[in-house]
């Protein structure tokens, strides 16, 4: 059988319950339902024991009790809630507040209220604060409280704000003001010169004394015995009165701090415990906050009675925000003795919002966000994303989130090559270096989207170790390392035994990175039988210096954001990956480097083939012109020597042939050759002819079969020469490119 209580309790939306209940309630009534299963049903619908127990309290009115053999439709619920008359059920079939007798006992009153106090859409809620403060300060402190400044409406609540704050019109008349006491939620448009509301909307219900449009910029009650009168007043900050606070919604509170386990604790609702006293916090538990002195609040545990805390404040203001409370009892908060203190805050902030120290509360996202918010500036205030436990111990790698070695992964973006030297065979390559790991150990607070504003000191928490192997290490320059943390993860539930309301992460989905600017001179071993047609293949190793048993590298990247066509080489794409090596994990970074041999097309095989060209000319020059053809030979030699000897200058000394080195010989064997050729031609055309005594003795040259062999010869040359350097072309570019 399922039994359903239907009770007024503070909740948001829910204002009254039946459209046509009796008009008898109880009021203050701390009780508990206890059915005596002795009786009939008859006798359990005549009369039930209500008593006081602990731990099932109420604050508030109880308008109507009943209670159902059954369960009710989403419907009746609806119309119970909304004082509709339409689906509403009839009374509870085994409790029926109509037919109920009641026996009212402790401190209980029985108050008789028309029926329209509770079934309207709209309730005139007010809590009156008898402090002074400037109109600004006023609406600021009422908006805090997620109210508005109390403007009536119409008589009837003109009235009961008149009756409400009356009795402290002594204390909020200022000494400098013989008008006004209370500010009201009305000022003047100062365009159109009209009282509107907070929302700027039109009044459409005033109580001016006379007529409205001379009066100035906001609206007060006036000193009795002025009843509910109105007057216009100055919005400066010289005029300080009290204010009431209107509730659009049910207004709760939230106190943080206690360590309570019980979740309901933290709740409290503004209780005015009758006119001319101070409003108080009622909590929804066990938990009161109440002003012991003119000077001190005290938080009291009222199932015993007892004083947990107190707070001092010079002029009884309410202890909203963050504040230093004093304990008077021993354990009972947080595990504390007496006389320390605990931070503990009292506000009307959402779940959603962060709650000022002041007692403001602006949105969560807003917290630590390099911009101040409120007012106070305490949203920009102990704002390290770091959560560090008592045992942590550095020099530790964090526990894996699954069976085996944590993972590391890691992330490099090289930017440049800032020097080549083939001759050393070293390359400098600056690159950024991003290592990211879980930490289950640690906890953060307050992370951002912008990782960048997730800073944590890398001084506090493990990192790991690397060491590049094929780097020149005093040539190696490292940044500072800087540490973020990577909001991936969720935040965890809110901690509401903290004052504070920050977003916790979890370490286990939450990574930290590490980020560092790395130049690394790193040796390559280049092979460079293709010069200047080669592609250099480097790597840059980085090696874990734990054991793979409880480092290994994870997920790797690598990209290359420098410029890709280099003066003397073009950058392809790099690639990374992991290899093991002596238990260790080792990450090989790996590009290639191919030359732009333009340089060296124009610079040394284009000139030579000149010179190979200017040496195959000598060829055709008349046999008599010894010493020119000789001299074009040895000419072309040296210079082509002399060019091969500064190409060779600035390569490495190598135990094989390269490639220029191919060209180059040959060149040089070409024209070598040529130099003995024509040596030998002419040395062989002396002895056969002998010596001419003038250049004009051309008569006694014989015209024999000798002198036609000589003509034949240099034709075979000129022919086996060329035909040569034609294959020689053809054969090399056809391996070389």
């Amino acid at each position: 059988m399922k039994v359903f209580l239907f009770k007024k309790l503070v909740v948001r939306k829910i204002q009254a319950y039946f459209s046509n209940c009796p008009r008898k309630l109880v009021h203050n009534f701390d009780f508990g339902l206890q059915i005596d299963r002795s009786l009939s049903r008859r006798e359990k619908v005549n009369f039930m024991k209500i008593r006081v127990q602990q731990q099932q309290s109420q604050s508030g009115y109880d308008r109507v009790m009943q209670l159902y053999s059954r369960g009710l439709t989403l419907q009746e619920a609806a119309a119970l809630a909304s004082c509709s008359t339409a689906d509403k059920p009839q009374g509870g079939t085994i409790v029926n507040w109509e037919l109920a007798q009641w026996q009212l006992k402790g401190p209980v009153k029985e108050l008789y209220l028309p029926h329209d106090h509770f079934c309207t859409e709209q309730r005139f809620r007010i809590t009156v604060f008898p402090e002074k403060r400037p109109r600004i300060k006023a609406g600021k402190f009422c908006s805090d409280l997620k109210m508005n400044m109390a403007l009536p409406t119409d008589e009837h609540q003109n009235k009961k704000l008149y009756e409400a704050s009356s009795p402290f019109a002594s204390i909020c008349q200022p000494s400098n003001s013989y008008i006004g006491f209370l500010w009201l939620g009305a000022h003047m448009n100062k365009t159109t010169k009209h009282w509107v509301n907070h929302n700027g909307s039109l009044l459409n219900f005033n109580n001016f004394e006379g007529d409205s449009e001379g009066q100035n910029g906001c609206a007060v009650f006036k000193i009795p015995p002025h009843s509910g009168l109105w007057a216009g007043m100055s919005c400066g900050k010289s005029k300080s009165y009290c204010m009431a606070c209107h509730e659009d919604t049910t207004v709760v509170l939230q106190l943080r701090g206690l360590c309570e386990d019980e979740y309901k604790a933290k709740f409290f609702r503004l209780h005015t415990q009758q006119y001319g006293q101070k409003t108080i916090f009622r909590g929804f538990t066990r938990y009161e906050i109440s002003l012991k002195t003119n000077q001190e609040w005290q938080l009291v545990d009222m199932w015993r009675n007892l004083t947990l805390a107190t707070f001092f404040t010079l002029d009884g203001t309410y202890p909203l925000g963050l504040h230093n409370w004093t304990l008077t009892t021993d354990y009972n908060i947080c595990q504390k003795k007496e006389g320390v203190s605990q931070l503990i805050s009292v506000s009307a902030c959402f779940s959603w919002e962060w709650g000022c120290d002041s007692g403001s509360c602006v949105n969560l996202s807003q917290r630590c966000d390099l911009r101040v918010d409120c007012p106070d500036a305490s949203d920009e205030k102990a704002c390290d994303a770091l959560l560090l436990p008592e045992d942590y111990i550095t020099t530790l790698p964090p526990p894996p989130n699954t069976p085996g070695p944590l993972l590391l992964n890691m992330t490099i973006s090289v930017t440049s090559f800032t020097q080549i030297n083939i001759r050393d065979m070293k390359i400098t390559i600056d690159y950024d270096q991003y290592i990211s790991w879980f930490d289950g150990r640690l906890q953060y607070q307050n992370l951002k989207e912008n990782e960048d504003l997730n800073y944590i000191s890398a001084e506090k928490v493990w990192t790991p170790t690397l060491e590049f192997m094929n780097a020149e290490f005093p040539s190696t320059h490292r940044t500072d390392p800087t540490i973020q943390v990577q909001s991936r993860g969720e935040a965890l539930e809110d901690d509401y035994s903290l004052a504070r309301h920050e977003l916790m992460y979890s370490g286990v989905d939450n990574p930290l990175t590490l980020h560092e600017k790395i130049y690394a001179p790193i040796s390559c071993n280049m092979d460079m039988k293709m010069f200047p047609f080669d592609t250099q293949h480097c790597s840059l190793l980085i090696r874990l210096t734990s054991s793979s048993v409880f480092l290994k590298w994870g997920e790797l990247q690598v990209n290359y954001t420098g410029e890709r066509k280099m003066t003397e080489y073009i950058v392809e794409d790099p690639s990374i990956h992991v290899r093991e090596e002596s238990s260790y994990s080792i990450a090989s970074v790996n590009f290639s480097l191919q030359r732009r041999y333009h340089y060296y097309i124009t610079s040394l095989y284009i000139p030579t083939l000149m010179l190979l060209l200017i040496s195959y000319a000598s060829l055709w020059c008349p046999n008599e012109a010894y010493d020119l053809r000789v001299m074009m030979s040895l000419t072309t030699m040296l210079v082509l020597y002399s060019l091969y000897q500064q190409i060779s200058n600035d390569l490495p000394r190598t135990s094989y042939i390269k490639s220029v080195d191919i060209w180059c010989f040959f060149a040089l064997t070409y024209i070598f050759s040529q130099v003995v050729y024509h040596v030998l031609t002419d040395t062989r055309r002396w002895r056969c002819y002998g010596m001419k005594t003038s250049a004009d003795d051309v008569t006694n040259i014989d015209d024999s079969p000798r002198r036609v062999s000589s003509y034949l010869l240099i034709l075979i040359a000129r022919i086996a020469y060329a035909f040569v350097l034609i294959i020689f072309l053809v054969v090399y570019w056809s391996v070389y490119t």
